[in-house]
């Protein structure tokens, strides 16, 4: 059976899902349906400093639909360019959430703050990417309503950084472990090997953490959302939310916090699926773990997902031990089985989880609100000078390539393709080509041609002067 990707599999099935899904269930947000709960909330979003697309709006009604009635937690799965940092700012202002928390790349989280202020009229902006948690502990301190939006950004590096710990146990004369409060021994062979790992475990008896901060003196501050800030956040907005699907990382963990602190849960990606089935489990979990409690799954137990879901090698060998002989009644098989997930899902994956928790999108679904696009070449000819100095190093390159050649030597045909291809921008610098077999034998060099602007740079030049004279921009790679 062929593999097909999620997003070959919507688009060539996509008629046929729809039929399906209107047969089986009413949807939520039917597009195709106009009535007073549409006509409203598009009279809102009217208000924006932007304006959301058609398709863009059909998105942000759909979400805040879905969250308003009773869902905790959503995801956005639309191409990169489609606007999902417009539609996810949108939702919040929809929603009426006073207080957003955003996390997101690092380098994204300039991007955040200023797209807020273009979309949200009023909106209030705090970066929480800094170092210091003071802007924590003045939410923890002052927890007041907002009289307007308040958007939170945060770099995902930034939320998980937390601080390490050493063993805070007292050392007896005898060279034991003991509780730095109760005084009890620590006699348990597995409690002390984690201490010395530096994990985190607690004493037996009186429930003491054993543990202590290290250098640096740092803390996680998804930590301190989740154990001072619960409940304060209206809307957590989780960007590339397929960054976070590790099991056991730090980043994940991290995303977890922000989800339980926070009443709601938005999920931006622009690449759902990684290729395995398993890619979703860990953020199924965190955004759906009711769900994923009932369909019988453990957190730590992926297995059994990669193989309703997924596709599984199984690959059994079979060890003979005849060390007794042929034919002993000693002789014995031993089997061994290993499973290997391999890449690829079953539809069924959408129907039990994705189509009712999920928006999905294209980068065609907003092409018609697009402006035109169009790809063009220009042809610039070298100067004189240029092009004596190219022809006659190609000439020379290529006698050079043909005897080597001649002797099946064909180390220097990439280097043919390069140079001949550098000069012409590096004119003013020349071209020099060394010995493959021996890096300081130099073979050819093409000569420095002496000009201020090259053809192609004065091309260059005249494009930009023309797009400035109609005040269009101009961007140049």
């Amino acid at each position: 059976m062929a593999e097909i990707s999620l997003r070959d599999f919507l688009a060539d099935f996509k008629d046929v899902l729809e039929e399906k899904v209107l047969e089986a269930t009413k949807p939520l947000h039917n597009v195709l349906e106009e009535d007073e709960f549409t006509r409203e909330n598009r009279e809102r979003l009217s208000k924006l400093l932007r304006s959301p697309y058609p398709r863009q709006t059909d998105a942000i009604l759909a979400l805040y639909k879905g969250l308003k009635t009773g869902k905790k937690s959503l995801i956005l799965s639309a191409e990169m360019g489609s606007g999902k940092t417009l539609m996810a700012l949108a939702t919040a202002y929809l929603l009426g959430a006073k207080r957003v928390l955003v996390m997101c790349p690092g380098h994204l989280v300039r991007k955040w703050l200023r797209e807020a202020k273009e979309t949200i009229p009023g909106v209030k902006t705090v970066n929480l990417n800094g170092k210091s948690l003071k802007e924590l502990i003045d939410l923890k301190k002052n927890r007041t309503k907002e009289s307007g939006m308040t958007v939170y950004v945060i770099g995902k590096e930034r939320a998980k950084l937390h601080y390490a710990v050493k063993s805070a146990c007292e050392i007896t004369k005898r060279h034991q472990l003991k509780c730095p409060v109760c005084g009890c021994i620590i006699d348990d062979d597995d409690v002390i090997k984690k201490i010395r790992d530096n994990k985190r475990v607690k004493c037996h008896e009186c429930e003491t953490p054993l543990y202590q901060p290290d250098k640096p003196r740092r803390y996680a501050k998804s930590e301190f959302v989740r154990r001072y800030l619960k409940g304060y956040f209206d809307l957590f907005i989780a960007d590339e939310v397929h960054e976070l699907k590790g099991g056991n990382s730090a980043q994940g963990q991290a995303f977890a916090n922000f989800v339980s602190a926070s009443k709601r849960t938005l999920a931006l990606t622009g690449t759902l699926m990684g290729g395995y089935a398993t890619n979703l489990y860990y953020i199924f979990w965190r955004m759906f773990p009711s769900k994923m409690k009932e369909a019988g799954y453990e957190f730590y137990k992926a297995g059994k997902f990669a193989e309703d879901y997924g596709i599984v090698e199984t690959t059994v060998s079979e060890i003979v031990d005849d060390s007794e002989g042929e034919y002993s009644i000693s002789r014995s098989n031993k089997k061994k089985t290993y499973k290997k997930e391999k890449p690829g899902m079953s539809p069924a994956l959408l129907t039990d989880f994705l189509l009712e928790n999920t928006v999905f999108m294209k980068l065609g679904d907003i092409a018609d609100g697009l402006p035109p696009y169009r790809e063009f070449i220009v042809n610039v000819e070298m100067d004189e000078k240029q092009k004596r100095v190219y022809k006659d190093f190609e000439s020379r390159l290529v006698d050079t390539v043909r005897t080597a050649l001649a002797r099946k030597d064909r180390s220097y045909l990439g280097i043919l393709v390069q140079s001949l291809l550098a000069l012409p921008d590096g004119a003013r610098r020349g071209e020099e080509v060394y010995n493959p077999h021996n890096k300081d034998e130099l073979v050819l060099r093409a000569e420095p041609v002496d000009v201020d602007i090259l053809p192609k740079e004065q091309e260059l030049i005249d494009i930009i002067r023309k797009e400035n004279e109609e005040n269009r921009k101009v961007l140049v790679c």
